[in-house]
C-alpha cells in the first residue's frame, strides 16, 4: 500500500551523519552507517540479550490525548545533535493537523521507507486505529520495548548501556521514523493550520 509522498531529497553534506547536525526530510544518507564504516562483527553483551520481557514488543504510544484516529502522511523535522524536532501530519481529511513533538536526549534515529523497515520483519502484532473506515491500519506512534534496535545501538557504542531507552516510532504512510532516547519526549502538542 503506497500514498503520494512529496519528494523530500536535500542536500547532503560531507562528513559522517554524527558530525554534521541539521534538517532531515527522509535523507537516509544522513542516519544510517554506509557499508564502508567499521562496525561489523560488534559483540553484544550478555546483559543487553537478557532483557525481560518479549523482544520487540510494539505497543501504542499516545504522545497527546485524544489524537484522530488516522494515518499520518507526513513527517519531517530537524537535528541539533541533541534534540529532534518532529512535526507529523495527519492524512485523509486532516491534513491541516500536525503532531509537534521535541525528543531530547536522542541517541539515534532513523527513517525508512515502508518496504526497508525492520518493524515489517518482526514477530510483534502492531496496534490498529478505532476507526470503522480504516480498520487494517496501524496506529501512527508506537514504542517497541525491548527493541533488538535499540540494544544493536547499544553494543555498537559500547558506552550508553547505564541509561533506560526508549525506541518510539512515527508511522506514515509510506515512512517510519523510529527515535532513541534517554527518559520522556520533552514537549508534544497539537497544531491546527486554519490559513
Amino acid at each position: 500500500m503506497s500514498a503520494f509522498h512529496p519528494n523530500l531529497a536535500v542536500h547532503v553534506a560531507a562528513g559522517r551523519p554524527s558530525e554534521r547536525p541539521g534538517s532531515f526530510g527522509f535523507v537516509t544518507a544522513e542516519t544510517r552507517l554506509s557499508a564502508a564504516d567499521a562496525v561489523a562483527d560488534v559483540p553484544v553483551p550478555w546483559h543487553i540479550l537478557r532483557m525481560s520481557g518479549p523482544q520487540n514488543q510494539v505497543l501504542k504510544w499516545e504522545p497527546l490525548p485524544d489524537l484522530p484516529q488516522l494515518p499520518l502522511s507526513f513527517v519531517g523535522g530537524s537535528f541539533d545533535g541533541d534534540r529532534l524536532k518532529v512535526e507529523a501530519t495527519f492524512a485523509y481529511g486532516a491534513e491541516r493537523t500536525s503532531v509537534l513533538i521535541e525528543f531530547g536526549a536522542v541517541e539515534a534515529h532513523e527513517v525508512c521507507e515502508e518496504f526497508s523497515d525492520w518493524l515489517l520483519t518482526i514477530d510483534s502484532p502492531l496496534p490498529r486505529l478505532v476507526n470503522p473506515k480504516l480498520p487494517t491500519y496501524t496506529w501512527p506512534f508506537l514504542e517497541v520495548r525491548n527493541s533488538s534496535w535499540v540494544a544493536e545501538k547499544i553494543a555498537r557504542n559500547g558506552t550508553i548501556d547505564e541509561h533506560d531507552w526508549k525506541h518510539l516510532v512515527v508511522l506514515t504512510l509510506d515512512r517510519t521514523l523510529h527515535v532513541m532516547i534517554a527518559g520522556e519526549v520533552e514537549s508534544a502538542a497539537i497544531e491546527n493550520d486554519k490559513d
